[in-house]
């Protein structure tokens, strides 16, 4: 309640253009009788965060832009004014600055969770039916966790083992999601990161030079520290 009625001071004090929402629909804050133009910006699946809600609560004012193509499906048929993919293409915490050492014909940009702290402790034959499952969670994105586990061929205490793991990962989410969500959003993250790691690694060994964190140097190998 606090949320939506200073969400409805501001509106008034600065009367905007239009309203932006990011990872949600306009009407988790504001009423139908507010006639602005409302952008729904989704950066994240809403599947992880109230799938149904997200849909019910998207309205006729709303213009919808994903950043995944394989949103696509969940959001087509909606209600909405306007939807489409719309690829994020630069941080949206604080304006950048040009650093001339970035200047490069091919610039790998993106987040990147070290995963492999997560399985290390795996024996070897359930690390490779892990990453099994993060192959065809690859291939086949918007697979949910029955599809998964049947594909994968994963056993139960497999399973049991990647739920701790995923209610670790997840513990610090503001948003409060089910068992099944958890491992969802792990499995989700982790074989994101996993596909950029390849993708990286393959850069890498072309000798092509790529920029990432610090964190990096703990995950690839060292003889190409000298190219990112």
């Amino acid at each position: 309640f606090s949320a939506r009625f200073r969400v409805h001071k501001d509106l008034v004090d600065w009367v905007p253009d239009c309203i932006i929402t990011v990872n949600n629909a306009s009407s988790t804050f504001l009423s139908d009788r507010i006639k602005r133009p409302r952008l729904a910006w989704i950066l994240d699946h809403p599947r992880y965060f109230q799938s149904e809600y997200c849909q019910q609560n998207l309205a006729a004012m709303d213009y919808v832009f994903y950043c995944d193509r394989t949103y696509t499906p969940y959001f087509q048929g909606l209600k909405v004014k306007h939807e489409q993919f719309l690829p994020s293409t630069s941080v949206i915490h604080a304006p950048g600055t040009r650093r001339d050492e970035f200047q490069t014909p091919i610039l790998f940009v993106g987040n990147f969770h070290n995963i492999s702290k997560y399985i290390a402790h795996f024996p070897q034959q359930e690390k490779d039916l892990v990453y099994q499952l993060l192959e065809y969670q690859i291939a086949h994105p918007t697979a949910n966790l029955e599809q998964l586990i049947h594909q994968a061929d994963i056993r139960d205490e497999i399973i049991h083992k990647l739920q701790n793991i995923a209610n670790e990962f997840t513990a610090n989410l503001r948003r409060k999601l089910t068992e099944t969500i958890r491992l969802e959003y792990f499995l989700y993250a982790a074989a994101n990161s996993y596909k950029r790691y390849k993708y990286v690694s393959t850069l890498l060994k072309k000798g092509i030079v790529v920029y990432g964190p610090e964190s990096w140097l703990a995950v690839f190998n060292p003889e190409y520290a000298s190219h990112y």
